[in-house]
């Protein structure tokens, strides 16, 4: 999987959010590639914020899009 860089603000909590993304892709029976890419999305998120256990969910889609899932 290749991610872009990103700004980090606060990376806590991180781990629990791309957990939750994942979660929630499993839950709807989502493609692997998808679910993939929705957990790095929200850990990705959450590390940009200021508050921990947060994500802005209006750019989910932008940065699903910048995220290369490579099949090994």
């Amino acid at each position: 999987m290749k991610i872009p860089q990103i700004p980090v603000v606060n990376p806590v909590g991180s781990g629990d959010a791309t957990l939750a993304g994942l979660a929630y892709g499993l839950s709807k029976e989502w493609m692997d590639e998808k679910i993939l890419r929705l957990g790095n999305v929200c850990g990705m998120l959450n590390a940009q914020e200021n508050e921990t256990g947060k994500i802005n969910v209006q750019q989910i889609a932008d940065l699903k899009k910048k995220i290369q899932v490579i099949r090994i």
